[in-house]
């Protein structure tokens, strides 16, 4: 018997866990890095495809195949019955190829999609973030970094604005255009760029001193508004975010640790963290709940202590132990670590707010709105006192968005409340 590696995708119950549909390529393979489904229904696969995979015959894709022997990142669109509709090269110009991976994939309200990954071409290597439409052609594309172990690890969207994971090896020119660069340093660099629709980078927050060890492997929204963030270290005194990290040890060395974040999304800053203790703790899977909870999973050698839980060591001192649990960060970052926060302006109150919003300023408002973690937007109607009724406003999170009279503008995150 013959066992063949095919690509494929599954539909489940997610009340029961039951297989729904299951479709499989006539022929092909590829390494499957990331997918995301669409608003629309649209399924998205991004996988990294070269010559010595077999060509991929799948629906109404007909015999792709590379001949270069160098990875190519590679989208598959599907419909929402799991039918394959069309592939495309991933694209940063149109008719311009180039060898990578495509690791993490997000898509808008729109359908539009956000893709991130890396490029392994020895003159250009480095990160990249690319906005395509609904049918994967690109429509703008960021390129920085300057090292073949350059990546970005995921991307999620929300509110307008999308948040990249990336890790940056030593030495590595970083520039996202907008100011948002960071210095030539001799050491391994990790965290989050936060871009709007537009291609604008807004904030990047990173650690400031070299770690033995420091990657960041999954980022997912929350239904606060914030960002949630996990990935290991290994180290003394790691800043990140406004505060300082400091792996467990073992026998006096220091052992790699499982750390979570939860970030704002408006500054970058650590709201809360938590990380794993005692002996190689690795991060591999992270989920977050519709509570802000998280589900994180990964390995252990020896012994692992997570929160107040304490996993012991399994087989023999060598073998590794997966771990997986469901955690909210208990740590609270100081307010005097907390860096400053250029888009954050507490210029409305109360926060939180039931039937009325208070605008403290002296300026006349152009236009003034709600918009909630789904992308509805709530326009607004302001009195002469700049009271505002926001009686008909559901509970839950908002940003506030308001235009003044001279342009400038306010943006604050609030809380909708009985």
């Amino acid at each position: 018997m013959t066992y063949q590696y095919r690509l494929s995708v599954s539909k489940y119950d997610r009340n029961n866990g039951a297989l729904i549909w299951n479709k499989v390529a006539a022929s092909g393979t590829g390494d499957v890095k990331s997918a995301a489904i669409s608003p629309n229904g649209n399924i998205y696969m991004g996988i990294t495809y070269k010559s010595s995979n077999e060509s991929i015959t799948w629906g109404n894709i007909s015999g792709f195949f590379i001949t270069s022997s160098s990875p190519h990142p590679i989208i598959i669109r599907l419909d929402s019955n799991g039918v394959a509709r069309d592939l495309k090269r991933v694209r940063m110009q149109v008719g311009v190829d180039f060898t990578g991976e495509v690791n993490g994939i997000t898509c808008a309200n729109n359908n539009e999609l956000y893709l991130v990954g890396n490029t392994n071409v020895a003159t250009n290597s480095g990160v990249y973030v690319i906005k395509s439409d609904s049918s994967i052609n690109t429509q703008w594309f960021i390129k920085t970094g300057s090292n073949q172990y350059d990546h970005a690890s995921s991307v999620d969207y929300m509110q307008g604005s999308i948040y990249v994971a990336v890790n940056f090896a030593a030495n590595s020119t970083i520039n996202f255009g907008n100011g948002i660069s960071s210095p030539l340093n001799n050491f391994i660099k990790s965290g989050v760029v936060k871009i709007n629709s537009a291609g604008i980078a807004k904030w990047m927050t990173l650690n400031t001193i070299m770690p033995s060890n420091f990657l960041f492997i999954k980022l997912n929204k929350m239904n606060n508004g914030n960002i949630g963030l996990f990935g290991e270290f290994k180290g003394t005194n790691i800043p990140f975010g406004g505060i300082s990290l400091t792996s467990s040890t073992f026998m006096s060395f220091p052992q790699i640790d499982a750390v979570l974040f939860e970030l704002d999304s408006l500054s970058g800053s650590t709201l809360k963290y938590l990380n794993t203790q005692n002996n190689w703790g690795k991060a591999q899977i992270m989920a977050t709940a519709p509570d802000n909870s998280h589900w994180i999973g990964g390995h252990y050698r020896g012994s692992i202590n997570i929160l107040t839980a304490t996993l012991p060591q399994y087989g023999t001192s060598n073998d590794f132990n997966f771990y997986i649990a469901r955690v909210t960060p208990p740590i609270a970052a100081s307010s005097t670590g907390i860096k400053e926060n250029t888009e954050w302006n507490q210029a409305a109150y109360p926060n939180p707010f039931k039937s009325v919003i208070q605008l403290n300023t002296e300026k006349s408002i152009n236009r003034i709105s709600l918009t909630n973690l789904l992308g509805q937007e709530y326009l607004l109607e302001v009195n002469s006192s700049n009271t505002i009724s926001t009686e008909t406003i559901p509970n839950g999170v908002y940003f506030l968005n308001a235009e003044l009279s001279d342009l400038s503008t306010i943006r604050q995150k609030m809380i909708k409340v009985q």
